[in-house]
């Protein structure tokens, strides 16, 4: 489950199929999320559906000019061109991913695993580690603080 919270009200205009999709980005101010946490991470842009206001993920730009289209909790989706690219990833991706196995290399390691998630929120994630989410399965928490520390979690798996 995404904890929704309350949004900001500065909107950026977004065009192309970005918008088509539903897809909003929310700039401006962060909220903090039912759970009292707040994920909020510089550079980071909500993207919501217009529908119901449930966030769907964030854009950001990546020093090579470059945009990221992650999850609710950080992990990327894929890397675009232009911030509307993006958008439309996330509006397009943003929630059906979450059910998709992940790839996680820890800071620090070279060793990259498969992990489901199990919990979503703003900023964070519940992961298992494997191929699949049995009873009993281990866990482990990842922040967006993790990933901007150097974790890696991506949905394409890195090349060998």
């Amino acid at each position: 489950m995404v904890g929704r919270g309350h949004h900001a009200t500065k909107e950026a205009a977004i065009g192309g199929v970005a918008a088509g999709l539903g897809g909003r980005v929310v700039t401006g101010g962060h909220h903090a999320t039912k759970e009292g946490q707040n994920p909020r991470v510089d550079g980071w842009i909500e993207v919501r559906r217009e529908a119901d206001e449930e966030l769907l993920g964030y854009v950001r730009p990546d020093p090579d000019g470059r945009w990221a289209a992650l999850t609710v909790f950080g992990g990327v989706l894929a890397v675009a061109a232009t911030q509307p690219d993006a958008t439309a990833v996330v509006a397009r991706r943003g929630l059906a991913a979450l059910a998709e196995r992940w790839h996680h290399r820890r800071r620090g390691t070279d060793d990259w695993q498969i992990v489901l998630v199990a919990e979503a929120w703003p900023g964070r994630a519940r992961l298992v580690e494997g191929w699949y989410s049995l009873p009993g399965s281990d866990t482990f928490e990842l922040t967006a603080a993790d990933l901007v520390a150097g974790d890696e979690l991506v949905l394409d798996a890195p090349p060998d």
